[in-house]
């Protein structure tokens, strides 16, 4: 297996220093690592070490883990620097920076690269450490714009407390354990715990959650993403279509460790609830299609760590997936979507017959077969922030939803039930238990809670929304104000930043 990608890499660097055969080398990695996704699900995963040296000890040695849940984040990965790099290629014609954006996007998704394949938590680190120092450079691009400079330094700073919660979770575990190698940590979580691992296994948890909430722009975490919009297009769309997902990742490849603590779980749930939902509002009233696109990255992270911390992590998988290629797709298409949105106004259209049809065949499904015992009030808690969206496709529609549509919305959302407990049986069965499922997971009192929290939330941001288009008095227009605006959380961190650190022109 590893003789594969070592393949790819050495084509990839070969190809890569000329601008002329750039997205020919990409689009061959993407090739290749689709073709490894197919090879690791049909042969199993493997695990490829470098040799022991008297400088590395065994904890340290670098080592690549090629499994179905690698293989399928690296194909992604693959596939999108492609499409990445020749979109950029005619977007950055002409810009004499252009060599310098290649340089650090080739550095950006290596990194990226090795942080889904690795198997040693230090190695894993580093190319945490890389991909953000990366994707800093790219938000440099234009080192002549104010607005980007101080968006890029609230990045780094924000970024930096990530770090130092991720470093002290994989110190935390090497004290516990003796070891950094994932293979050999998820093996010893098999085997009965000490009281001293069990206890520390809480901490860790949660020093892992809030380093993932960090990393993927949670509330209140998430106030330098909408200010990124300088940078150019292609960085958008690397940032919220790759990078961005770094957090979800973290918490589905550590979901062995996760499911020993279920007080981490419950954080990550309420975080994610909490961040859709805000993030749907806020989206709804913003007026700019980049503006609409951030906040949307902002709320569907908070479905991605939601669905983590309800222990779906293959349905956050499986959302990783569908946002990235969505948002790529939305970045490299926005003026498309300027004529769209003119047309027809983001208005709500009414649920075909069909949709209805299936909504019905799921509703059986669900009162007859018992779909593969996964647990429905996890999968019905993730969905329910979904019938927000419903409402902020329409902005500035001043007529109630009528009843008739709200019961055909209901019906979507019972056969999204349906369909997620398939997604969640399939991903896993593709992947060969490389993901933890809600089956085995033992749920504490606080994991319902936090499924009830997270699903009552959606009505509240329903309501609100509406209140927020629909009612005219001072109240609301006040609190419009401070949706539009996201809450002054970007202007406090401006003032805080500018005030202790001078932006200056960032160096080229």
């Amino acid at each position: 297996m590893a003789e594969y990608f070592f393949m790819f890499l050495t084509a990839h660097m070969a190809l890569s220093f000329s601008l002329r055969f750039l997205w020919v080398a990409l689009s061959g990695i993407a090739v290749g690592a689709t073709a490894l996704l197919f090879i690791t699900i049909a042969e199993g995963g493997s695990i490829w070490r470098m040799p022991e040296t008297p400088l590395l000890s065994q904890a340290m040695t670098p080592s690549l883990r090629f499994d179905g849940l690698s293989a399928m984040l690296f194909a992604m990965i693959s596939i999108l620097g492609a499409a990445i790099a020749r979109y950029a290629r005619r977007y950055l014609d002409g810009d004499s920076r252009q060599l310098r954006f290649y340089g650090w996007l080739l550095f950006t998704l290596f990194a990226i690269s090795i942080f889904v394949l690795s198997n040693n938590l230090a190695q894993l680190f580093l190319a945490w450490l890389m991909s953000s120092a990366g994707l800093h450079r790219l938000l440099l691009h234009f080192p002549d714009r104010p607005a980007a400079v101080l968006a890029a330094q609230k990045k780094f700073w924000i970024s930096r407390i990530g770090d130092v919660l991720l470093f002290a979770a994989i110190l935390w575990i090497y004290f516990l354990f003796q070891t950094l190698q994932l293979d050999e940590l998820f093996s010893a979580l098999q085997a009965p715990l000490t009281r001293d691992q069990e206890s520390g296994l809480i901490g860790i948890g949660l020093l892992l959650v809030t380093g993932a909430l960090i990393k993927s722009a949670l509330i209140p975490f998430h106030f330098w993403l909408p200010e990124t919009m300088e940078a150019p297009t292609p960085v958008s769309a690397l940032m919220h279509a790759g990078i961005i997902n770094a957090g979800g990742f973290l918490l589905i490849r550590m979901s062995p460790l996760l499911v020993e603590t279920p007080d981490a779980l419950a954080t990550a749930a309420l975080a994610g609830a909490l961040t859709a939902v805000a993030g749907a509002i806020v989206m709804s009233v913003q007026n700019d299609i980049k503006g609409k696109l951030a906040w949307s990255t902002i709320s569907q992270m908070g479905m991605m760590i939601l669905a983590c911390g309800l222990g779906l992590f293959s349905v956050a998988l499986f959302h990783i997936f569908a946002h990235s290629f969505y948002k790529a797709h939305a970045f490299m298409s926005t003026g498309e979507l300027i004529h769209e949105s003119k047309k027809t106004g983001f208005k709500l259209l009414p649920p075909s017959s069909n949709m209805v049809l299936v909504s019905t065949v799921g509703t059986l499904l669900l009162l007859g077969i018992g779909f593969f015992n996964t647990p429905y009030l996890m999968i019905a808690a993730y969905l329910s922030p979904l019938f927000v969206g419903f409402v902020q496709s329409r902005p500035k529609s001043k007529e109630p939803l009528s009843m008739q549509v709200h019961f055909r919305i209901l019906a979507i959302l019972t056969a999204g039930i349906a369909l997620y407990s398939a997604i969640e049986f399939v991903v896993w069965h593709s992947l060969k238990g490389d993901v933890t499922t809600t089956s085995m997971i033992q749920f504490q009192t606080s994991n319902y809670v936090a499924a009830i929290v997270a699903g009552l939330l959606f009505p509240l941001g329903y309501w609100t929304t509406g209140q927020l288009i629909r009612t005219p008095n001072d109240f609301w227009h006040r609190i419009y104000v401070h949706a539009k605006n996201g809450g002054y959380l970007g202007y406090w961190s401006t003032a805080l930043l500018t005030k202790r650190i001078p932006v200056r022109r960032a160096q080229a």
